[in-house]
């Protein structure tokens, strides 16, 4: 499929040099992002394969692996997706790589649109219901009434359908210095307005996830400081979560708050922005190195004692998986037996 129009003029739009230089950044943060969500997934992949062998052995084995005490449950599959969500995004990145001035819309244009779309719709998604298991496993205590099938269905039926829906239109096309949606061409109304729909649909996530992630961070400190005297081990799990529930929210804003500038000023202008665009694709593509510093960082020990398996590491009680609900809610709802928090 090849769609031409009139070719772009420099003085309006980035071409030649100006594309080069965007591509570049582009590509250095794609590339940190392929490793990044590689990284989550082969470590998932590596825990589920070595608990499932402990969980096996350990009646004839006197020895325990830092790995014994992880539990691979929900908290870990929605990590896993969202570390697959960021590959698809990083992997769009390199499908097409030149000809954005031509006015030729070809399939590997479109291709690398329809894919870009459904890694960051996806992935901003499955940020948000992370913080949103976490808010009602903790806050609310509602979680265990929540069917996880319907966290699937919100992530995958939204972004197939913002996916599809502007490939039938015809809306998929050059978008500076990559394929997306046809923005380089400011007459394209329906991809325009395909375009402000799906960052209404980021900002009202990255909105949520700042309200989720703000009332647990609340929550965990004033049951830090009610149980640092008596409990200073769960007081101190709990301030080492609220730093890494931070990172949500703000890995999103760092990602989107240039993009969001950048579509707002090509409304408003007509005019693409080298610098704008340079930063726009930088922020945006480095979404999966992002999360996979935190994800290192939450699961740092597991991730030493795989890297130094040799080396006895003390048991970290106070550093405990994000799905590991059950002394979540010994810290959280000791007051209340009859509540239930199940896999976050």
């Amino acid at each position: 499929m090849s769609t031409n129009t009139t070719i772009y003029d420099d003085d309006t739009y980035i071409v030649g040099d100006e594309i080069t230089i965007v591509l570049i950044f582009k590509y250095i943060a794609s590339s940190l992002s392929l490793f990044g969500s590689i990284f989550m997934m082969s470590s998932y992949i590596y825990f589920k394969l070595t608990v499932n062998n402990e969980t096996r052995s350990r009646a004839n084995s006197q020895t325990t692996n830092k790995n014994s005490n992880l539990k691979m449950g929900w908290g870990h599959d929605m990590l896993f997706c969202l570390a697959l969500s960021d590959f698809i995004h990083s992997v769009s990145s390199f499908v097409k790589t030149s000809d954005f001035t031509s006015g030729t819309i070809d399939s590997s244009c479109i291709a690398q649109g329809i894919l870009m779309n459904f890694g960051e719709i996806s992935s901003v998604s499955w940020t948000s219901v992370i913080a949103m298991s976490i808010y009602l496993g903790t806050v609310v205590t509602d979680f265990g009434k929540v069917k996880k099938f319907l966290f699937y269905f919100y992530v995958y039926v939204t972004s197939i359908l913002l996916t599809f829906l502007p490939f039938i239109t015809n809306s998929y096309g050059v978008a500076g210095a990559w394929c997306w949606l046809n923005t380089k061409n400011l007459d394209d109304s329906d991809a325009w307005l395909w375009s402000m729909g799906i960052y209404i649909f980021h900002w009202c996530n990255i909105v949520f996830n700042i309200f989720a992630v703000c009332k647990t961070i609340k929550y965990f400190k004033i049951r830090a400081f009610e149980i640092e005297e008596d409990n200073q081990e769960q007081s101190n799990f709990l301030k080492n979560f609220c730093i890494v529930l931070k990172f949500f929210p703000i890995i999103l804003i760092i990602c989107w708050v240039p993009a969001t500038i950048n579509r707002i000023y090509l409304f408003a202008t007509g005019i693409e922005n080298t610098f704008l665009y340079t930063i726009h694709a930088f922020s945006s593509s480095l979404i999966g190195f992002l999360n996979a510093l935190v994800y290192s960082y939450y699961y740092k020990s597991h991730i030493k004692s795989c890297i130094l398996p040799k080396v006895e590491v003390k048991e970290d009680t106070a550093h405990i998986e994000m799905e590991n609900n059950e002394y979540v809610k010994n810290v959280t709802l000791e007051s209340d037996k009859n509540k239930n928090i199940d896999n976050i």
